[in-house]
Parts: C-alpha cells; sequence; structure tokens
C-alpha cells in the first residue's frame, strides 16, 4: 500500500495511492461503515483524523485500510468527488508531517566516503535533521542566501512503525513499517569550521529550512521483498548524477536500526534516511530540478528557487 498525505483547504489528510488516484483514507473507512451500518458519511471526511504513523503502527489497521480503500475504488460513482480523484489533482505534503525524530546516516557507502576524502565509520554515523526541515514532493527547496555550495543526496529513508530498544539486528526488519525517498540537501561551504579544517558544523550545513525533501509517498514493507537491492538514482535537470544500489551500504537497515537502539529508544513515526551513494558534487543553482528516484518507491521531485532577503 503507499501512504501519501494531501493538502485540501489549508489541512493535510491521508490518502492511498491506487491506480494513478488518491482514495482519501477517512472517507473509505466512514463509507466502509456506513455500508455495514454503523455511523459516519457516506463521503468526504472535512477533518484530519487519521495519520501514515496510525496505520503503520498497527497492523489491523493497515488491514482494515487496505480493503476499505479497495472497497471504495469499487463503488466510486457513489463517493463525493473529494474522496477519489486523480493523482494530478493532488498537492502533496511529506507523507509524515512531523516525524519525532528524522536519523541520517553520514558515509554510508563507500564510494560517497571517497569521494568526500574521507573514511567509512566503525559504526553508524548518525546526525539528525528536525521536522522543521521537511518539504514534500513537489515543494521548492530554498536554497540559503549565505551558500554558493548547494548540494543533493539520494537516499532510501525507512519508517519505524514499532517501539523498541536493544534490538537484535535479526529482529530490526520487525520494527520497520514502510520505505519512502528522501534528499538530504546539504551546504558544503558552511560545514567547516574556523577551528578545525576538518571539524564538520552539522547543524548550519544540514538542518536549514527545506533540507530535507522526503515522499512522494510511503511504501508499506509487505510490498518491497528485499529493501537491500533497490536502484538509488538522482537526474539534475534530466541528467543522471547519482545511480547506486542500496546493497552498496556498509551498514544494512538492520544493522542501523540495532546501533541506533542500543541507547536510543526507537518511536513509531521516526524516520532513517539510510545515506547516499556516490555522485553528490554538483553545485546547485536557481532553477534547477531534482528527481530522487528509489526503486519500488517511485520519484520524489522538487525545485530550487533562491532565498529572498
Amino acid at each position: 500500500m503507499k501512504l501519501l498525505t494531501y493538502r485540501s483547504d489549508k489541512n493535510e489528510y491521508l490518502g492511498v495511492l491506487l491506480d494513478g488516484k488518491i482514495v482519501d483514507a477517512a472517507s473509505a473507512l466512514a463509507f466502509c461503515a456506513a455500508e455495514a451500518g454503523g455511523a459516519g458519511p457516506l463521503g468526504f471526511s472535512p477533518y484530519p483524523g487519521i495519520s501514515a504513523v496510525d496505520v503503520l503502527a498497527n497492523e489491523n489497521a493497515r488491514r482494515s485500510l487496505e480493503k476499505a480503500v479497495r472497497f471504495a475504488a469499487e463503488n466510486a460513482s457513489r463517493l463525493d468527488r473529494r474522496a477519489l480523484f486523480d493523482l494530478s489533482q493532488a498537492k502533496l505534503a511529506p507523507p509524515i508531517a512531523m516525524p519525532k525524530r528524522i536519523f541520517c546516516l553520514a558515509l554510508n557507502y563507500p564510494a560517497h566516503a571517497n569521494e568526500a576524502k574521507s573514511v567509512t565509520p566503525e559504526k553508524p554515523y548518525l546526525f539528525l535533521k528536525p521536522f522543521t526541515s521537511l518539504i514534500g514532493h513537489g515543494d521548492n527547496i530554498i536554497k540559503p542566501a549565505a551558500t554558493d555550495s548547494l548540494t543533493y543526496e539520494a537516499e532510501l529513508a525507512v519508517i519505524i512503525a514499532k517501539k523498541g530498544k536493544h534490538i537484535k539486528p535479526e529482529e530490526a526488519m520487525e520494527y520497520v513499517g514502510g520505505y519512502t525517498a528522501f534528499n538530504d540537501v546539504s551546504m558544503r561551504d558552511l560545514p567547516r569550521t574556523n577551528l578545525e579544517r576538518n571539524r564538520i558544523d552539522w547543524v548550519r550545513g544540514k538542518v536549514f529550512d527545506t533540507s530535507a525533501p522526503m515522499g512522494p509517498w510511503i511504501v508499506t514493507k509487505d510490498e518491497i521483498s528485499d529493501p537491500m537491492n533497490l536502484k538509488v538514482r538522482l537526474k539534475l535537470n534530466g541528467e543522471l548524477k547519482q545511480d547506486g544500489n542500496t546493497g552498496e551500504m556498509v551498514f544494512n537497515i538492520a544493522e542501523t536500526i540495532a546501533s541506533i537502539s542500543e541507547t536510543i529508544t526507537l518511536e513509531p513515526g521516526d524516520v532513517i534516511a539510510t545515506g547516499t551513494p556516490a555522485g553528490a558534487s554538483t553545485f546547485l543553482s536557481n532553477g534547477d530540478v531534482l528527481e530522487v528516484e528509489i526503486e519500488s518507491i517511485g520519484k520524489l521531485i522538487n525545485s530550487i528557487v533562491d532565498e529572498k532577503i
């Protein structure tokens, strides 16, 4: 199932992508409840209601929503036009609006570590991005006036669905709810401080506004048989710049989850961006268009716009 969040009437709603159309999740559930004799309107639900995290964290809720969405789609003629509509008509938001944490892995692909003139770490090397950095598919990346060296990093992101600590690697995938595409947008000229040439200022260089495009949707883990064998690509203005595979990671998803949970309790809705392959070396300019494509998930597209002060 493909879970997405779309914007309408200044609110955000959970939707499910089915055959190129968006089915409003709350409407589908209400429709089924009404058909079964329960309370609820037959159509559009005018409130945000259920979220993607709610669905990922509860297997019964996921199964119920899957059935409701298909039933609603089969009875499309009886639905409000706002309960079932073409994807092209939607304005997408990040699939999770306010993740509790966005964990990001640095130097998790050997080829990228090499181009960064660094070495691969002995354990997963983490930094955090705040939810204020998030933007969705189609939103603009605002290039800060403070930088001339803005770059991209195409990544597979993992969405945690179950609370856990001290998770064993062999059990780690049980804590995954789904996957999405992520772009770790970075300023390359600000990270190095005047204290030491090789000391990195991760905050200014990595967590600025609009530096975390994510989406366009979450694909639930049951639809991806092997997340460690997915193509990870990025195109800049149509030109292929990154072309890797998740199998190249230094630390795989299970190892990363286990490592983080040694000291941090993972929570439903946490996001783990798993690092980027080689090719993150071209500086971006106003008007550039970035396409992050993750096999079996889809394309995350964003444009660069200069900051206006």
